[in-house]
């Protein structure tokens, strides 16, 4: 599950758009009612907060090749995003098995976030699912 939004929310929004006729989605009630909750999801999803002194958090994921994560640094007691990065994987990790794709994926964004951190700790936490 992700942090922020929920990711079998936008599984029927999904499965119509990915159909050959993408200029004719069936717009059929439980689309109508997933669109809304995503809505919901995304206004009420925190803004990004500027960077303190505190060590870092990126939580990392992978999908359809495609290294995702949200940069955090706890602030009270909830985890606030920093920022949010995505990067394709490399050509050759592109073919290795989905626990070798994830571990490519943590190396991408973590040379991603070391140009925000400034030097601070860094822990990554991996969302497999």
């Amino acid at each position: 599950m992700d942090p922020w939004i929920q990711r079998d929310s936008q599984a029927p929004l999904i499965k119509e758009t990915q159909r050959a006729n993408t200029h004719l989605v069936e717009w059929e009630p439980e689309a109508e009612t997933t669109f809304k909750t995503l809505k919901q999801a995304l206004v009420q999803a925190p803004a990004l907060s500027l960077p303190t002194g505190q060590n870092f958090s990126l939580y990392v994921r992978e999908r359809a090749r495609i290294a995702l994560g949200v940069l955090t640094q706890t602030h009270g007691t909830t985890p606030q995003p920093v920022a949010y990065l995505s990067k394709e994987i490399d050509v050759v990790a592109k073919g290795w098995p989905h626990c070798l794709r994830v571990v490519a994926a943590v190396a991408v964004l973590a040379s991603e976030a070391i140009k925000i951190i400034q030097g601070k700790d860094l822990t990554s936490r991996l969302l497999m699912m």
